[in-house]
């Protein structure tokens, strides 16, 4: 037993706030709509949800408890130059802004209740028992933006008349924009070159027929220039915010050339 007349004066016992750690976690996605990635789009339901998780060490020795924060905008920070949400297709992580989301995270914290199975009163509040501090964030989520489907169609049409030589169509006209039609938006046909292209035989449909030919056609017919299979990937990989599917054809006629027939006569007279 303690001596009440042996001992005097007071002391201090201080319980200090319990220590919550934030880990961001979670991958997310969507499809190519030419868009910026905005925050809801994060926070959008997925296998593994885009989120924060607050960890408080548990009322009891190597027990914790949690709650889940929901981002809002400016909670977080993209992997991209300037920082900036991406809208094209790639891979992107994204990381918490520290000093903006502590506040965010000590307001999560304090407004929160969490069941107290070790005491009688159903509910224990954070406030003022827990915080958190800059050093105790961290973690990343990921989010991919995939290809969309966009199907292309080349058009365009030129003629000229049999002169012997081979047929020429430039570049200029296979790349015009206004021969192809798309789903696509902002087509980049920039990086084609001649050797892309192939002439081919048409049928009286339009429609390419047999194997490609060794370079221009000389002689009178039906011709149609496509695509082979180097200018589709080219066209492939200047647009890669879709998977293309590629149709169509410039189509070209030679027409037969105007036979001139010239006749002679001779006068016979006898004498």
């Amino acid at each position: 037993q303690w001596n009440a007349t042996a001992y005097a004066g007071s002391g201090i016992y201080t319980i200090n706030a319990a220590q919550a750690t934030a880990t961001l976690e979670g991958a997310n996605s969507k499809t190519f709509d030419g868009s910026q990635v905005t925050t809801s789009q994060l926070n959008a339901t997925s296998t593994d949800p885009i989120r924060v998780e607050i960890t408080v060490p548990g009322l009891a020795a190597g027990l914790t408890q949690s709650i889940t924060y929901t981002l809002q905008d400016g909670d977080y920070t993209w992997n991209t130059p300037g920082g900036v949400a991406p809208s094209a297709v790639g891979n992107y992580t994204i990381t918490l802004n520290q000093a903006a989301i502590l506040s965010h995270l000590q307001d999560a914290i304090d407004t929160s209740t969490v069941a107290n199975s070790s005491r009688t009163n159903p509910a224990l509040n954070w406030a003022n028992n827990v915080a958190i501090a800059v050093a105790n964030i961290g973690g990343t989520a990921s989010y991919d933006i995939t290809a969309t489907n966009a199907n292309v169609a080349q058009s365009g049409s030129g003629s000229s008349t049999y002169n012997g030589q081979p047929a020429a169509v430039s570049l200029t006209n296979l790349t015009d924009s206004t021969n192809w039609s798309t789903t696509a938006t902002g087509l980049n046909l920039n990086t084609l070159t001649s050797a892309d292209f192939s002439w081919y035989r048409a049928d009286a449909g339009g429609h390419a027929i047999g194997a490609a030919l060794s370079g221009a056609p000389v002689n009178a017919g039906s011709y149609v220039i496509e695509l082979n299979s180097a200018g589709q990937t080219a066209l492939q990989a200047a647009n890669t915010n879709y998977h293309l599917t590629v149709s169509g054809g410039y189509h070209y006629t030679i027409n037969k050339a105007n036979a001139r027939i010239s006749l002679t006569t001779a006068n016979n007279q006898n004498a």
